[in-house]
C-alpha cells in the first residue's frame, strides 16, 4: 500500500512538472487545497483554465497566485445580486408551502 501511494504521488508531481523544487510542491499543495475548496462554479472556471493548451506544456496549474488572480478577475465580472428580488421564502410567509393532502 505505501509503494502504491508513493508511486502515486511520485507519477503526479511529475505530471504536474514539479522537478526538485520543494517551493513548487508546497505551492502545488496550497494550490489543490485551494481548488478543493472553492464552490462548484469556480472549480468549473479553473477547469476550463487548466484545460487550455499552453497550461497543458507547463502541468496543468496555474500556480497560486494565478489562480488568485484568475479568480478575482472572474468574479469581479459577475453581475451583483439584484436588490429588486428577494430571495425565495424571504420576507414574511412569501415561500413554498407544503402541499397538505
Amino acid at each position: 500500500m505505501i509503494t502504491t501511494l508513493s508511486s502515486l504521488f511520485e507519477y503526479y508531481v511529475e505530471n504536474r512538472k514539479v522537478g526538485n523544487s520543494y517551493d513548487k510542491l508546497m505551492e502545488l499543495i496550497v494550490y489543490d487545497r485551494i481548488k478543493a475548496s472553492l464552490p462548484t462554479f469556480l472549480s468549473r472556471h479553473v477547469l476550463a483554465l487548466e484545460s487550455s493548451s499552453t497550461l497543458l506544456d507547463k502541468g496543468g496549474w496555474l500556480g497560486k497566485h494565478a489562480l488568485v488572480e484568475a479568480l478575482d478577475a472572474y468574479t469581479a465580472g459577475m453581475a451583483p445580486p439584484s436588490s429588486s428580488h428577494k430571495a425565495v421564502g424571504a420576507g414574511s410567509g412569501g415561500g413554498v408551502k407544503p402541499n397538505n393532502k
